[in-house]
């Protein structure tokens, strides 16, 4: 192979990597809600309630999780751990990305508004 056989694919390669990349930048937010959503479920007694909504910000993307209300305590997780692990998660998917994404927990009160409480 001559040297400018071997530069051209180079090229062609490196092309194909930008594309690649411009794909994976596209794609990142809707990946990321996937993995958050799909994690979620595993997690919660309603999954058919977890929802993200993508926000995107200057700095990066925030998710906003929205689960059944009496779900929030199973994804905050003792002192936190849970909600903790979450976004280590999303960071570590976040940076192969090349992006930062925030987790943040949306909590409806209107989902228990008006019922007794069960004490």
């Amino acid at each position: 192979m001559t040297d400018h056989a071997a530069h051209n694919d180079a090229e062609a390669g490196s092309n194909a990597v930008a594309a690649e990349v411009r794909a994976t930048e596209t794609a990142s937010a809707v990946n990321l809600q996937q993995l958050l959503v799909e994690v979620v479920k595993f997690l919660v007694e309603h999954p058919e309630q977890v929802s993200v909504e993508e926000v995107k910000q200057s700095g990066g993307t925030v998710l906003n999780l929205r689960v059944a209300q009496k779900d929030v305590g199973k994804v905050i997780g003792k002192q936190g751990r849970t909600v903790r692990s979450l976004r280590t998660l999303l960071d570590a998917a976040a940076s192969k990305l090349n992006t930062r994404c925030t987790l943040e927990i949306v909590e409806d009160e209107q989902d228990d508004a008006g019922a007794p409480s069960a004490e």
